[in-house]
């Protein structure tokens, strides 16, 4: 087993630049290394922050419960708690186990089936609007465009503006949760921003309108089910805001990176056009290439763990580089090749264990559906750049536009 002594170090600033255009020639080199490797955020020198690349790592760590927290005030349980703190994702034991229940109930085979329907007589009319173009931006027409419209009609949010105003709010809030570009906790940004505000707001009135006057969408449910369970009023509102965000923003950036990966890849775009049956598989491929969500909030080790080569200590903030895993080619053939058809191998894009994404069945349906559905019309476009520019984010990977042009 490597001492902890045989460690890499690498500060913010360091991981923001290497992260962001280009991000695998620094997975493969992390892959390749055997020892702890270890964020240091140079306004707290005294705090490393273990990074865990490899398959293997990332499932185990993914996999436990008990020795592992998700409450971002562990190591500081005095800590007031602030805006997002109580997100189901920053939370553990029966607080986790509780908000689980109520989402996952939520998006039963019932409620997919109904999205699928929708979805289906949704995509015809968004297409034949965007053959008028000659040149477009496929991020906000499509990529963006199919999660809102699926957001608004789970949430019951039939206004096409508020759901811009929630895209807007959501590009900010996002923005604020990368540690290596912002160098600064989320929680505490968030509580002072204007977009938080207005979300919060937003969410309030919104929650207050069901409550009293329910109906069959996602926040009626929420505020019903959780005031069933005496859950406070603090929590709910966070957690309609966290499904908000959650319900769209992970959406948009797998839609954005299939559209430019298929139009850089024209041997696989066709494959689908006359394979549409493929649709499942190009979904997932897509999904593990370009993982929309590159690593999962940080974790904390509540007891010592064992990996294969190292053993991490008790108290040490962990990061899970789902990217990186995704690309691990002890564990994927040819990892660094997208095609639709090879053999599909289980990714970790939307995690593992109690906390794997509650949405990723309709994020796979979204995706299933629209590809396919797509094809026709991206065989006759182009894209305008073969390189796009990235979003400067290190924790979501989207190009910042997709700009096409008919051929």
């Amino acid at each position: 087993m490597v001492s902890l002594t045989q460690e890499l170090l690498y500060s913010f600033d360091e991981l923001n630049k290497k992260l962001i255009a280009d991000p695998y020639p620094f997975y493969d080199e992390l892959l390749c290394h055997d020892g702890p490797i270890y964020a240091i955020d140079e306004k707290n020198p005294d705090q490393k922050t273990l990074l865990l690349t490899r398959y293997d790592d990332v499932l185990k760590v993914l996999s436990l419960a008990k020795e592992i927290s998700n409450d971002k005030n562990y190591l500081t349980p005095e800590k007031p708690r602030n805006y997002g703190d109580s997100f189901i994702l920053n939370t553990d034991g029966v607080e986790h186990a509780t908000l689980r229940k109520i989402f996952v109930s939520f998006f039963c085979k019932s409620r997919l089936e109904n999205v699928r329907i929708f979805l289906n007589k949704y995509l015809p009319s968004l297409i034949q609007s965007l053959e008028i173009h000659d040149e477009i931006d496929l991020n906000k027409h499509v990529a963006e465009s199919i999660p809102l419209a699926v957001m608004g009609h789970l949430m019951g949010i039939d206004n096409m503006a508020d759901l811009r105003n929630l895209r807007v709010w959501t590009l900010e809030l996002m923005s604020l949760a990368d540690e290596f570009t912002n160098q600064s906790d989320f929680a505490i940004q968030a509580e002072k921003n204007q977009a938080a505000k207005s979300m919060s707001d937003f969410c309030k009135s919104l929650i207050l309108q069901k409550s009293n006057n329910t109906s069959d969408d996602l926040v009626s449910f929420i505020v019903d089910e959780c005031s069933k369970q005496k859950i406070d009023e603090k929590k709910i509102l966070e957690n309609v805001i966290f499904m908000m965000i959650a319900s769209h923003d992970t959406s948009v950036n797998m839609i954005a990176n299939g559209l430019f990966l298929l139009l850089s890849h024209p041997k696989e775009l066709h494959k689908l056009a006359l394979n549409p049956e493929l649709a499942d598989d190009a979904t997932e491929e897509i999904l593990r290439f370009e993982s929309p969500l590159q690593r999962a909030t940080y974790r904390v080790t509540k007891s010592e763990i064992n990996l294969d080569y190292f053993k991490i200590p008790s108290d040490t903030k962990v990061m899970l580089f789902l990217g990186a895993a995704n690309r691990d080619p002890r564990h994927f053939e040819s990892p660094d090749e997208f095609i639709i058809s090879k053999k599909k191998t289980p990714n970790l894009t939307f995690g593992h264990g109690i906390h794997n994404c509650i949405g990723k069945a309709l994020a796979r349906l979204e995706g299933a559906l629209a590809f396919p559905a797509l094809t026709p019309y991206l065989i006759n476009v182009k894209l305008k750049s073969a390189k796009p520019t990235w979003r400067n984010n290190t924790l979501f990977r989207i190009p910042e536009t997709l700009i096409v042009t008919k051929r």
